[in-house]
């Protein structure tokens, strides 16, 4: 089963010719084409319920839906149209059968920062999915969401469209219409990239201007990306979504979709497992420690806590980034690594309440005359770094709890 593109660069002339010349005998794959004047979408239907078709091919052109359609050629299928052809066909196997529909020309959209196209690209692609659903649901199909899984996902963001320059995609697109979809256009110092503002007439978008969306690039970028799915085995994902974005929640690796799906099916293949080690110097803890096990793909967060009267010095190991709040996030496990977190006491405060204040300096000043001191921090009470606690130790945190300009103070 295979329907999409048939022009040059996506089937070669090989392969059309000899889907042509093979058409419609025994156990060969049947062709339905664009021809002008024909409805494809009708054409391919009847083939797929043709009771001799059991394989079936669709080439056609690609156009671009628009968000009115009004420019699309019914001598193409719609993506809806495709896929039902696809589903009848396939379903006269009793074994069952695995399909993938791609909405392909959403990407496409997105890499021309063209939102009147994508638009048109998505509904094209909701339609299918309802269809997907209205199948599963009719059960003369034999179908049912005990006995199918349907997922519904990408396999990347395209255009970091926003509501702006410079915001993140959780800021509202303004205002999307037939007038604001006639105002896209090129900005103006952008390397290329599109937007639809309220321009004066420069193609820069300046100060007051109001602005409706903002393509960001023209390329793929890391975005996450939604995953829906139902039926049979949908609970599994879960199992997987094991890493954590700030903003999004759990998540999972797109590799695991084929996990999740194989194990549908009755295999028992299962990702590998890794272990990451995480160890914790003095003044400090990282939760969870020891051995951790991953599954492959999967990245790991930590908890990475200081003891009173202490900073985080350092977390790595893992392709992970430290931005000094928690959780530490690894990257993608792939191999057995480490996680190390390293503390160091702060600087000046001698009694660990996290502060460096006047009591500090006394506090010194009394380990310096060798006097009694309880709760003292000896490795934060030597501020000029010079291997020894004396008094000009203790002047040093005075001056620093005073506001003073301290210039031979070490650091942390």
């Amino acid at each position: 089963m295979i329907i999409g593109d048939g022009r040059e660069g996506y089937v070669n002339d090989a392969i059309r010719n000899k889907l042509k010349s093979e058409s419609g005998d025994t156990g060969k794959h049947f062709l339905v084409e664009r021809k002008a004047g024909v409805d494809g979408g009708n054409a391919l239907l009847a083939a797929a319920n043709s009771q001799s078709v059991t394989k079936l091919a669709g080439l056609f052109d690609h156009v671009y839906h628009t968000a009115d359609d009004s420019d699309y050629s019914p001598e193409n299928p719609t993506l809806a149209e495709s896929t039902i052809a696809a589903l009848t066909v396939l379903n006269k196997n009793p074994d069952g059968f695995i399909l993938i529909v791609e909405g392909g020309a959403i990407d496409w959209a997105g890499h021309a920062n063209n939102m009147d196209q994508m638009i048109g690209e998505m509904i094209d692609f909701n339609e299918a999915v309802q269809a997907v659903i209205d199948w599963v649901n009719d059960s003369n199909n034999g179908s049912g969401w005990n006995n199918t899984l349907v997922i519904v996902t990408g396999d990347h963001e395209t255009g970091y469209l926003t509501g702006g320059w410079g915001v993140f995609p959780d800021w509202p697109l303004g205002d999307v219409n037939n007038s604001t979809l006639t105002l896209e256009k090129i900005v103006s110092n952008s390397g290329g990239q599109r937007a639809s503002w309220e321009d004066d007439g420069d193609s820069i978008i300046e100060s007051g201007e109001t602005v409706y969306w903002v393509w960001n690039s023209s390329g793929h970028t890391n975005s996450l990306i939604p995953l829906y799915a139902r039926g049979v085995g949908e609970e599994l994902f879960e199992n997987y979504a094991t890493n954590y974005d700030s903003v999004r929640g759990a998540y999972l690796d797109n590799t695991h979709v084929f996990f999740v799906m194989d194990s549908v099916i009755g295999n028992s293949n299962t990702p590998p497992t890794y272990t990451i080690t995480a160890t914790a110097g003095s003044g400090g803890n990282i939760s969870p420690s020891g051995v951790v096990t991953v599954k492959y793909g999967n990245g790991q967060s930590f908890a990475v806590t200081p003891n009173t009267g202490y900073h985080v010095v350092s977390v790595t190991g893992c392709e992970g980034t430290w931005t000094g709040t928690n959780p530490y996030i690894t990257g993608l496990i792939t191999a057995d690594c480490t996680v190390t977190a390293t503390f160091a006491a702060i600087k000046g405060n001698v009694n660990g309440d996290s502060k460096v204040d006047i009591v500090d300096a006394l506090l010194v000043a009394r380990y310096a005359a060798e006097l009694s001191v309880n709760n003292f921090i000896f490795e934060a009470a030597d501020v000029n770094c010079d291997a020894s606690i004396d008094v000009v130790d203790a002047l040093l945190i005075a001056g620093k709890a005073a506001g003073l300009p301290i210039s031979n103070w070490c650091s942390d």
